[in-house]
């Protein structure tokens, strides 16, 4: 997610496509719902993030493994609406991963009782 790419200008072709197609890219964040749980934890727990940004750029990592920056410049390159259909798909990967962890913490206290 933070490293760098040898061919720059094809992962930000690969990038813009990838973000450009909301079911795929929300199926990738919801992974990273699911397989990132400590980076999850860390990065979506703290509601003064960008969590949307963060979860995008987790996906495109998990995905392509495209370093956030290159992520960052694919979305200038989205119309609107795929911005705003990338956003719903993030939502619902946070929300997600919300009701997981608070599934987990309940199990948890039902082992500590």
């Amino acid at each position: 997610m933070w490293g760098k790419t040898d061919n720059r200008d094809a992962m930000l072709q690969q990038a813009i496509e990838f973000t450009g197609d909301h079911v795929r890219y929300g199926s990738f964040m919801m992974m990273v719902a699911n397989e990132w749980r400590y980076s999850c934890e860390h990065n979506l727990s703290f509601l003064g993030h960008n969590r949307r940004a963060w979860i995008g750029h987790a996906a495109c990592a998990l995905a392509l493994h495209c370093p956030e920056d290159v992520t960052r410049e694919a979305w200038g390159y989205l119309t609107q609406q795929q911005q705003d259909l990338a956003n719903d798909q993030a939502d619902r990967a946070i929300a997600y991963w919300e009701a997981q962890r608070g599934q987990r913490n309940m199990s948890m206290r039902l082992f500590d009782a």
